[in-house]
């Protein structure tokens, strides 16, 4: 039976936005870095697929070898302060976290920095129904049983797959049309459905 949902943030709940490229184009100009803000996706990347825990001091080093300029550490403080002022409120996904947290508690598991994160949960207004957790899936599952938790998020290897290895269920979010051996489905709403139905399998 499960008790606890946990989510990911970024893609699952909060959905990437091209404007919030500009929390990274409003630092650069404030150093007045010749750079494209655009690359900053190539930035967040390849730092994830290097680096297994997020860190300013790595970050930096991270920036430096990608771009070949030395910031002060104030550069990312910055830039992760205008990042998570820049989600906004849903009223629909308010609705539906209201009407999980009657039945479910709920947490959410992010690798990106935590100040960030928090502040971006507040700013969509989500933050009373979240406990955020850093990443660590027996960290986010608390007092609960692995198997009475669920992975929520939309990236099978980063979010899905390290929660099925400690015998959590896993609901992958996923527009594609591959199979996978988990519960899958196309957005974050149809979730109340396969939780009445029990619909929950890839344990």
């Amino acid at each position: 039976m499960i008790k606890k949902i946990i989510f990911d943030l970024d893609g699952t709940l909060i959905n990437w936005k091209p404007q919030y490229l500009l929390a990274f184009k409003k630092v650069i100009d404030e150093y007045n870095l010749d750079l494209d803000y655009h690359r900053q996706v190539e930035f967040a990347s390849t730092y994830e697929k290097i680096y297994s825990n997020f860190n300013l001091d790595d970050f930096k080093k991270h920036f430096y070898n990608v771009y070949g300029i030395d910031v002060p550490l104030d550069f990312f403080k910055k830039y992760l302060n205008y990042l998570g002022n820049a989600s906004e409120k849903n009223s629909r996904l308010i609705k539906l976290l209201k009407d999980l947290s009657q039945d479910y508690e709920l947490g959410v598991l992010t690798n990106w920095f935590l100040s960030s994160q928090y502040e971006r949960l507040k700013k969509a207004q989500i933050d009373e129904y979240l406990k955020p957790n850093p990443n660590s899936y027996l960290l986010a599952i608390g007092k609960y049983y692995p198997q009475e938790c669920v992975m929520v998020g939309d990236s099978y290897k980063t979010d899905i797959e390290g929660a099925l290895n400690i015998g959590m269920n896993g609901i992958l979010i996923s527009k594609d049309d591959r199979m996978y051996d988990v519960t899958t489905i196309k957005n974050i709403y149809e979730i109340k459905k396969v939780l009445k139905k029990g619909e929950i399998y890839g344990k």
